[in-house]
């Protein structure tokens, strides 16, 4: 079989968010270790573990990868762990899309900030302000056009 990193050398993983009843999480393919890692940051993980759900993945994935890239690759032989990521606490389930969002943005085999339930918040004035002012988005009037950004200095969120 040909490793997918061999011609497509730029690509160390794939990062697929997945929401099952309002949960969600991220399945990374780590191409080059062969190894699917799941970030739950629901600790219980009773969602992200529902093997179905990522053997139809792998599937799709796989159908995906050779239409894409004319090359079969077999992610049913991929192992499979759990990352060492943050958890929201039980009673604020609704920040699991934050937390992912903050995964898709700063996962590289390891969670490149520090993200906890304290500075969740400023991580989700961080993601709305980008998408209020983002070039693609013209659902908002005009009058979002003043609403800045806030700096990462300024979020106070830090590096882990």
């Amino acid at each position: 079989m040909t490793c997918l990193t061999f011609f497509i050398p730029h690509l160390a993983q794939i990062l697929v968010p997945v929401c099952i009843e309002g949960s969600w999480f991220v399945y990374s393919f780590g191409v080059s270790e062969k190894e699917v890692h799941v970030l739950d940051p629901d600790s219980s993980q009773a969602k992200s573990k529902d093997i179905s759900v990522l053997n139809r993945l792998k599937r799709s994935l796989g159908l995906v990868v050779a239409a894409k890239f004319g090359k079969e690759i077999d992610f049913s032989s991929f192992g499979f762990s759990v990352a060492d990521v943050p958890h929201h606490s039980p009673n604020k389930v609704c920040d699991s899309g934050v937390f992912v969002m903050t995964f898709l943005e700063h996962w590289s085999g390891r969670l490149a900030v520090r993200l906890t339930e304290e500075n969740v918040g400023k991580y989700r004035v961080l993601y709305t302000a980008r998408l209020c002012n983002s070039a693609e988005n013209s659902k908002f009037p005009d009058s979002f056009a003043n609403l800045q950004v806030p700096k990462r200095a300024q979020l106070n969120v830090g590096n882990a």
